[in-house]
């Protein structure tokens, strides 16, 4: 069996309660980008490949984060229609689907986004820091020429000392898979959600 590419952002069952009943499941998209809409089915609706993957040193990818999503997936989804339906749902039901609730935060574009802006900002925070400190910035430096055979140069020491009191003046880009732990903030929402009214 190969490993599943396709990661939704939104369920797929959940994106059927959107759909259209003739034709059949057709959910109306709108694209951004292209400044468009078109009809779509759930499958093919909110969905990126390697979303929640973790990319290994050989080249494959992990996607037991993709799996676990799922097993939250399966096990709320007979609880949304109960609850569609005014049925009463168990307690152990109602934890299942706060879990499944936390999950869809979490896993929001926006969500990680505000994630790896709070981790680089905490990042930028050290290294001024450490650059307005003498002996950690030139503890820092010693670290980073042991660490890589690489001497730096007194130029290239007050390059990188400005550029990290300095923040505004680079740039620091966050690769998707970095924001990947924001998701294990789903734990603290399902408490949150397990108890609303």
């Amino acid at each position: 069996m190969g490993t599943k590419k396709k990661h939704h952002r939104i369920s797929e069952f959940y994106l059927r309660h959107f759909a259209t009943i003739d034709p059949k499941e057709e959910i109306w998209t709108y694209d951004l980008e292209a400044d468009t809409v078109r009809p779509s089915t759930a499958n093919a609706t909110g969905y990126e490949k390697h979303l929640y993957s973790v990319a290994l040193p050989d080249g494959t990818r992990c996607t037991d984060i993709e799996d676990q999503i799922g097993n939250v997936e399966s096990a709320a989804a007979p609880v949304h229609l109960k609850l569609i339906s005014g049925e009463k749902i168990t307690e152990q039901e109602r934890a299942d689907y706060a879990s499944f609730i936390a999950l869809m935060l979490v896993r929001t574009d926006a969500f990680r986004q505000q994630y790896a802006e709070g981790m680089v900002g905490g990042l930028q925070m050290q290294n001024f820091i450490a650059a307005s400190n003498d002996d950690a910035f030139n503890s820092l430096v010693e670290k980073y020429e042991r660490d890589t055979g690489k001497k730096l140069s007194a130029k290239d020491r007050q390059h990188l000392r400005d550029g990290m009191r300095n923040p505004q003046d680079f740039r620091i880009d966050v690769r998707k898979d970095f924001t990947l732990p924001a998701l294990a903030m789903h734990e603290k929402f399902v408490r949150l959600f397990d108890r609303m009214g």
